[in-house]
């Protein structure tokens, strides 16, 4: 399986540039995995959020008006939608298995969105993973 990670960094665009010129995302990848807002904004085969939805949910009821469109399209995302904690009122949501990718890969050191991505795409025996929008310093 050809795993391509599209997040939210500025090289996102590389993403858009490399699978338009191959005809489409499925000439070079078996999966593209989008996060947070891609879903709704890029073709995918899973969208990952990590963010516990509750806590989201929150936040846009504080007036973060970008997380409650993201929050709005979730309720009726068909999924999958990978993410910490699945609730019933999110029915594409569902749960990280922690566990299992822990046990597989041997870490247990996540710290982001795409790094649990990266890991599951690991856990799932992924013979490439392409990552685009991952500008993290």
């Amino acid at each position: 399986m050809r795993v391509a990670i599209a997040a939210l960094g500025p090289s996102w665009v590389d993403y858009v540039n490399v699978v338009e010129a191959e005809g489409g995302r499925h000439a070079l990848f078996d999966q593209t995995w989008v996060v947070n807002t891609f879903g709704d904004v890029l073709d995918h085969d899973m969208v990952w959020h990590m963010d516990d939805i509750r806590v989201q949910e929150a936040r846009a009821a504080a007036g973060n008006a970008k997380i409650g469109a993201m929050l709005s399209w979730l309720k009726t995302h068909r999924g999958p939608v990978m993410t910490s904690r699945a609730y019933e009122d999110y029915p594409g949501a569902i749960e990280f298995p922690l566990e299992d990718v822990i046990n597989t890969t041997g870490s247990a050191y996540f710290n982001s969105t795409p790094a649990y991505a990266v890991a599951y795409a690991i856990y799932k025996g992924a013979k490439a993973i392409s990552c685009f929008g991952m500008d993290y310093t």
